[in-house]
């Protein structure tokens, strides 16, 4: 099984498959980039692998099948169908899903949480008064210059930029006033 072109159907040859730069099609010449796992490409006798024997290593999703390699990141045997080689070696279907061990999200773990962000420069000042000078605008501008980038790859709402603005917006009127009292 091949993959084929998204536009004419044509199946794509092996060349064309997991390059760097876009090939033409050569049923209707349209520039294709595919990936594909490495394991499409293997003839079948290797994607189905040898079946381990006694006492030799077996691949974790597929007891009966020989382990070829072990994930960098994990550290499971995999057999030849479930690696996948990546810049820091070869890792395991689950590593590659983002997941770790314990099946949490590494990938969640990983972003930047801006409207947490935000949130924390509002919401700290409340317990010390005067960095607020600093803070609340610097709150007010991370919410709304990060209003429109994902949040994370967990979904979540943007109530956290909404409380952001509001608690800043009320910190500088606080701060304003205080300052048109003393002038």
């Amino acid at each position: 099984m091949h993959p084929a072109c998204p536009l004419c159907q044509k199946p794509l040859p092996a060349r064309s498959l997991n390059t760097a730069v876009p090939v033409p099609c050569p049923g209707c010449g349209g520039q294709q980039m595919t990936r594909v796992f490495p394991a499409l490409l293997n003839r079948p006798e290797s994607v189905s692998g040898p079946l381990a024997e006694e006492g030799e290593g077996s691949c974790f999703f597929h007891p009966k099948k020989r382990a070829q390699s072990v994930c960098s990141r994990c550290g499971r045997f995999v057999c030849a169908l479930c690696e996948v080689p990546a810049k820091d070696g070869v890792l395991c279907p689950t590593c590659l899903a983002g997941k770790n061990a314990a099946g949490e999200d590494d990938i969640a773990r990983q972003g930047t949480l801006y409207d947490s962000l935000a949130l924390a420069l509002a919401g700290i000042p409340l317990l010390f008064v005067f960095p607020v000078v600093v803070t609340a605008p610097a709150a007010m501008v991370m919410s709304i210059r990060y209003w429109k980038r994902p949040l994370s790859p967990v979904r979540r709402s943007r109530w956290r930029f909404v409380l952001a603005m509001a608690l800043s917006a009320a910190e500088m009127a606080v701060v304003a006033s205080l300052i048109i009292r003393w002038i």
